[in-house]
């Protein structure tokens, strides 16, 4: 038998388009995916109008036009078959009474059960599983997500306290380093009195000297009064010979001088030995004096000694002299006594082309009265040396100053090593200074050491330095005690074309006082390398004007690279070149190329120079400062050079205009090279100038040699490498709180001609305990970063972790971040894991947010975020919810999987698993849970089954019609299939 089946509608269509409209063709024909839709193909055929929906289309773009395949499949079309009926004549068992059977009322005896189940159970049973469902819905997962809010409540409660313990831990910081630093202050006033008071003493000491010196001149002079006993005795006793070619002579004389009066008594003595020796071609002279003096008085008594040893030689082509003198001198008086010492030993050797000294003298000073004593000593030893290409010279200076009076006491040691040595082509330095000083009074005591160690290496090409300082403060009161230490090490190196600089500092600092104590220490670091160093100039070749600029009055001149061509400029090489037409007239014309600003320090010494030529007009170069405002303060003036009036091909005849050697002003912290033509001199027409091989470069004091020229162009300043390790340590108790914190520091820093990177390390370690709260943290940071020329990429990890607990709530956090990006593409990872509980609630969450983002249209998102609980009032709880999203353009997908677990406190147990899926035109959802009633789950949105499909219960349907299934089926169903009508 020949049975007609269901037909439908096919039509594939071929279509034009422009190109520019491809993107709204398609996006038109995607909005009615999967939506039955009225299709033309022409309207006046009826067999290309089509009602459904499109199967697949592509397009194929073109330049200018696209081709669009369609293909559109309609709804199948069929008649309604005629019921199915069967003659109970061919039915097998009772007949019913009605013919029919009801079989919701289940009257009948052959349909009395669904599969042996009552029909209004399995009703019941269906409306059941939608009961479970509604309680899932809006009871189950309510309290659970009630719960996790309840959680991250407290999470942020907890993170809010912590957030205000580190801002009282940062303020207490603050508050504390104020402290620190005014004790600093205090102490560095106290120590400025100090210092004025032993001053005065000094003063007053040295006072005291010179009188009692002068009252002893005097009384030695009196002494030849009419009125006194006088005793005067000179012995002299005198050897001459002559031995062969040579003249000796030898004297020793003896002068003693005796004086008494009613109320003094002076005793004098003078030695003196003499000794010559004259030869051929030498001359010897030694002379040795001794002068003892001694005098008493009712009131005082005072003895001196002066003793003087010289010795000279001379001979042919050397001088030699050596000359020692002892001078000592005590005075006694009825409130005060003064010893005095002065030792001086000096020796001269002159040879043709050298000449030494060295020289060591002593100054002892011991002072006391009724409510002062004071000691001061002074070393000095020098030591010269002059040769015929070199020179050297040493000097150690010691001062020692202690003073004592009624209510405080100071001692100071100043100790000063200096060696400086100069060679034809180098120049070395080195200094060490040793201040210490140490102050006490009734309630004040402080002590200061300052060590400094300088070293200096100057030669032809290269500049070395070495810095080591280091700062001592100790200071206590009656209630505060301040300790302090500073630390510096510094090393610089500059040769012909590098620049390398290393410098270490150290702080260390202690301060006690009645209900606070606190310590803290910096460390810093750093190192960097630049190329070039030798000339600070940028781009010297002049290969483009990149970092030189223009400056002119009154109007604008030419300027260029090698003006006027090859013959007016070194071959193989470029000049910069002003170009001016006519003469302006005048005093205040100038045209000038300036340099970009070059970093200098105050107190060092630079050279600067560059040569000229010049046509018809003269030229000249200036070096000018800028302070730390970018302010042009000062000019620092280059000789003018007329005009050379010849080719400027001829290296020869370029003049050079600059100075040798120039202090930085102490204001300055960058220098720029000035290059100015002047006006075009009178009578003349048009005027030239050439400008080659500009140059700041380091100097040492007094240089007369100008420094050999070195390139400073880009490649000596493109790249520049730059190191730094910071550490800052701080502690802080007081009578409730104790606070410690650390920080870490670690950069690095590349920069080039055509890209910049940076690598930083950073770590924050904060803890924090009082009375009723605790709170430590700790940040790490990590971050490298490139910028070039069209790229700007940068990465970075970050983490955080903290503790809190106070009286009611305990928190434990850490949070990472991941981040990198490549100019409008980024990728972001996050994770933040906290605990946190109250005493009554606790929980446990995990939230991860992971994100990749092109532009502003472009992004795709994964957030899972993990919760447990332990909740008194609900029972426990677990959850956990990951999001996916992926958006372009404003057309977005999400995915969403969230399950759970609930206890309550009445022992019920309910697990769920949430399935959502969501692409913008309709959602398809799959729940799955378990509670006391049983297993269940949940299909929402249209469904095919592959595979068999076996059922061992029953299937209900409120929607199924008899008419429903338009196509053959066949099912094998162990239960039964109820489709009620209506």
């Amino acid at each position: 038998m020949i049975v007609p089946r269901a037909w439908a509608k096919r039509m594939a269509g071929k279509a034009l388009i422009r190109t520019d409209a491809v993107d709204q063709v398609v996006g038109r024909i995607a909005a009615v995916r999967a939506v039955p839709s009225l299709w033309l193909g022409d309207a006046g055929v009826d067999s290309l109008i089509v009602y459904g929906f499109f199967k697949d289309f592509s397009v194929e773009v073109g330049e200018t036009l696209s081709k669009l395949s369609l293909s559109i499949e309609g709804f199948s079309e069929a008649k309604t078959p005629a019921p199915l009926t069967i003659p109970w004549e061919n039915v097998s068992g009772t007949k019913p009474t009605e013919n029919a059977d009801n079989t919701s009322e289940n009257t009948s005896k052959d349909t009395g059960a669904v599969a042996g189940v009552p029909a209004t159970q399995v009703i019941a049973d269906a409306a059941s599983v939608k009961q479970r469902s509604d309680i899932l819905e809006n009871i189950t997962i309510p309290a659970i997500n009630s719960a996790v809010t309840a959680a991250n409540a407290l999470i942020k409660m907890a993170g809010a306290k912590a957030d205000a313990a580190l801002a009282d831990l940062n303020a207490k910081l603050l508050a504390s380093g104020i402290v620190l630093d005014a004790a600093l202050a205090n102490a560095d006033s106290k120590l400025a009195a100090a210092r004025v008071t032993a001053d005065l003493a000094v003063s007053q000491a040295n006072s005291r000297i010179d009188a009692a010196m002068t009252d002893l001149n005097a009384e030695a002079n009196r002494a030849q009064g009419k009125d006194e006993l006088l005793d005067r005795r000179i012995d002299s006793l005198t050897v001459i010979t002559n031995k062969n070619d040579g003249e000796v002579r030898a004297l020793i004389e003896t002068e003693r001088l005796v004086r008494t009066d009613d109320v003094r008594a002076i005793a004098q003595r003078i030695d003196t030995v003499v000794t010559d020796y004259t030869s051929r071609d030498s001359v010897t002279n030694t002379r040795i004096t001794t002068q003892v003096t001694a005098l008493s008085a009712a009131d005082r008594a005072l003895g001196e000694r002066i003793d003087t040893v010289t010795t000279e030689f001379k001979a042919a082509d050397s001088a030699t002299s050596t000359r020692i003198t002892d001078s000592v001198a005590a005075l006694s008086a009825a409130d005060e006594a003064i010893g005095k010492r002065v030792d001086s030993i000096v020796t001269d050797v002159i040879t043709k082309e050298t000449a030494t000294r060295a020289e060591i003298s002593r100054v002892e000073l011991a002072s006391s009265t009724r409510d002062t004593a004071l000691g001061q000593r002074i070393d000095t030893v020098v030591t010269d040396y002059t040769g015929r290409d070199s020179a050297t010279n040493t000097r150690i200076t010691t001062q020692v100053t202690a003073l004592s009076a009624a209510d405080k006491a100071l001692g100071e040691r100043i100790d000063t090593v200096t060696t400086d040595f100069k060679a034809a082509d180098a120049a070395t330095s080195t200094r060490i200074t040793n201040a210490v000083t140490a102050l006490s009074d009734a309630d004040t005591a402080i002590g200061t050491r300052v060590d400094a160690l300088v070293t200096d290496v100057t030669t032809k090409d290269t500049a070395t330095r070495a810095e080591i300082g280091r700062v001592e403060l100790a200071s206590s009161t009656r209630d505060t005690a301040l300790g302090q230490r500073i630390d510096t090490v510094t090393a610089n190196y500059q040769s012909a074309n590098t620049a390398t600089n290393t410098r270490i500092t150290d702080t260390a600092r202690a301060f006690a006082d009645a209900d606070q104590a606190i310590g803290q220490r910096i460390s810093e670091v750093q190192s960097s390398f630049a190329p070039g160093g030798g000339n600070l100039i940028s781009n010297t070749d002049f290969v483009t004007t990149d970092g030189w600029s223009e400056n002119y009055y009154p109007s604008r001149p030419t300027y260029g690279i090698n003006i006027a061509g090859d013959p007016y400029h070194p071959s193989g090489e470029n000049v910069l070149s002003i170009l001016q037409l006519g003469r302006v007239g005048g005093g205040d014309t100038y045209f000038d190329w300036i340099s970009s600003p070059v970093p200098v320090r105050a107190g060092d010494y630079v050279q600067f120079s560059v040569m000229c030529a010049s046509h018809r007009a003269s030229t000249q170069s200036y070096l000018g400062w800028r302070d730390r405002d970018g302010v042009v303060f000062l000019y620092t003036v280059g000789n003018i050079n007329t005009s050379t009036e010849s080719l400027a091909n001829d290296p020869a005849l370029f003049k050079r205009s600059g100075q040798l050697s120039v202090q930085v002003p102490p204001n300055a912290v960058a220098a720029f090279l000035l290059m100015r033509k002047l006006d075009t001199y009178e009578g003349q027409e048009n005027s030239y100038a050439w400008f080659w091989r500009p140059y700041i470069g380091g100097a040492r004091q007094g240089q007369n040699a100008w420094n050999n020229w070195s390139s400073g162009s880009a490649r000596a300043v493109q790249a520049a490498t730059a190191a730094r390790v910071a550490t800052s340590i701080t502690t802080l108790t007081d009578a409730d709180s104790a606070i410690g914190r650390r920080i870490d520091t670690v950069t690095t820093d590349y920069v080039s001609r055509d890209s910049t990177t940076n690598a930083r390390v950073d770590q924050t370690v904060s803890a924090m305990s009082e009375g009723d709260r605790a709170l430590g943290i700790r940040v790490d940071g990590v971050a490298a970063g490139l910028t070039a020329t069209d790229t700007a990429v940068r990465a970075e990890i970050g983490r955080v972790e903290r503790t809190s607990v106070d009286r009611d709530t305990a928190l434990g956090q850490r949070s990472d971040t991941i981040t990198a990006s490549l100019n409008d593409a980024r990728g972001r990872l996050s994770t933040v894991e906290t605990a946190v509980t109250d005493g009554r609630f606790a929980a446990a969450q995990r939230v991860s947010n992971l994100e990749a983002q092109v532009g502003a249209d472009l992004s795709a998102r994964i957030d899972q975020r993990a919760t447990a609980i332990v909740d008194p009032k609900i029972g426990v709880v677990t959850q956990s919810v990951t999001d996916l999203r992926s958006a372009y353009n404003g057309t977005v997908a999400t995915v969403q999987q969230q399950a759970g677990t609930l206890v309550d406190l009445a022992g019920k147990a309910t697990a769920y698993v949430k399935l959502l899926a969501d692409g913008g035109n309709g959602v398809a959802r799959l729940s799955l849970w378990s509670d006391q009633f049983g297993g269940a789950w949940e299909l929402v949105g249209d469904g095919r089954i592959g595979g068999n499909l076996v059922v061992d219960g029953t299937i209900t349907s409120t929607k199924m019609g008899a008419s429903s299934v338009q196509q053959a089926m066949f099912l094998t169903l162990p239960g039964s299939m109820s489709i009620p009508y209506g």
